[in-house]
């Protein structure tokens, strides 16, 4: 006959939380989210700077370059595509490759309108394989330089 008496765990042995350890891993976890918080202000700032140099050679109001997304839409306006095609990053898997091709034929347009080779270009996408590098180095270049905007001043449809 079976005893009763005998072990009902199947299989649980009961769980032992280490306190310090839980603690540590959240702590962890909390450090990182705040490091990429931290990133992404610093990241979205110094975008905002550089859009605004563009924009005041673009003959376009500064301070739009520090209002999100807006200012993604006036980017492509500037490069002759439409601003709507900025907001085709929010599609998921798709929208961010969809986007970013138009981002580039914008920038090829930006390149050329301030006088440089429309080949500068290429540092844009490339900086998905450098982490951004030669995407900043291209925003710095256009940005900083003393070119000015050769198609006169941004057309009304590009002032928005």
């Amino acid at each position: 006959m079976y005893n009763y008496n005998t072990d009902y765990s199947y299989g649980y042995r009961g769980y032992s939380h280490n306190v310090g350890a839980d603690a540590a891993f959240g702590m962890s976890i909390l450090s990182i989210l705040v490091f990429t918080l931290v990133l992404a202000i610093i990241g979205y700032a110094i975008s905002s700077l550089l859009y605004m140099r563009i924009f005041k050679k673009a003959g376009i109001d500064a301070k739009k370059a520090w209002i999100p997304f807006y200012n993604r839409w006036i980017f492509f306006e500037l490069g002759g595509q439409e601003g709507w095609k900025s907001l085709l990053v929010f599609i998921p898997y798709v929208g961010a490759i969809i986007s970013l091709v138009f981002e580039v034929m914008a920038v090829v347009e930006i390149s050329k309108k301030l006088g440089k080779s429309p080949y500068w270009a290429i540092l844009f996408p490339l900086g998905y394989l450098t982490f951004g590098i030669t995407t900043l180095i291209w925003y710095l270049t256009t940005a900083s330089s003393n070119s000015q905007w050769k198609i006169g001043r941004a057309s009304c449809r590009e002032r928005v």
